[in-house]
């Protein structure tokens, strides 16, 4: 690297690889409070968060190639009561 150059001496990244706190998984259980909603002919599933807790913020969250589960969908709707 040349004597001039602005490289940090260790790469900036924006993520790391996974660590073990992220390769563990956790099934919920109860009943999903949103609903499934087409949104642009795709079926989607919407889950709202308290009237007291929205920002107006959206996640997206993209199941896999199994399509919607309720432990998914339970998911869902922990991060928009968040």
């Amino acid at each position: 690297m040349p004597p001039n150059s602005h490289q940090p001496a260790e790469p900036q990244w924006l993520a790391k690889p996974s660590g073990d706190c992220c390769l563990k998984g956790h099934l919920h259980t109860g009943t999903s409070q949103g609903t499934f909603e087409k949104l642009v002919d795709i079926e989607t599933y919407v889950s709202h968060p308290p009237s007291d807790k929205a920002n107006g913020h959206i996640v997206l969250y993209y199941p896999d190639v199994f399509g919607f589960f309720t432990n998914g969908l339970l998911v869902m709707d922990s991060f928009a009561a968040a």
